[in-house]
């Protein structure tokens, strides 16, 4: 949807502040992370859409599973 307006993100930081939980077992694995992103988003016209543009830490669990060895993310969730 974006892309077809010609919108789009500028990521300044991303950045892991810390790993809370690892845990895995035979291929998957799951993290916890505390995250700082710091992103705006501009409107086609080069504006900033300040409504959906932040600079926040959050929590956030990944599932990864290894593919042709290399660990994939399938699944996300903020909390």
């Amino acid at each position: 949807m974006l892309q077809s307006n010609g919108a789009y993100y500028r990521y300044n930081v991303q950045r892991v502040e810390s790993v809370e939980e690892f845990i895995s077992q035979g291929n998957v694995a799951t993290i916890k992370v505390n995250l700082t992103k710091d992103y705006t988003l501009y409107n086609s016209d080069g504006s900033i859409d300040r409504s959906s543009s932040n600079f926040k830490t959050l929590t956030v669990i990944y599932n990864m599973r290894m593919i042709n060895g290399n660990p994939k993310i399938y699944d996300s969730k903020i909390i």
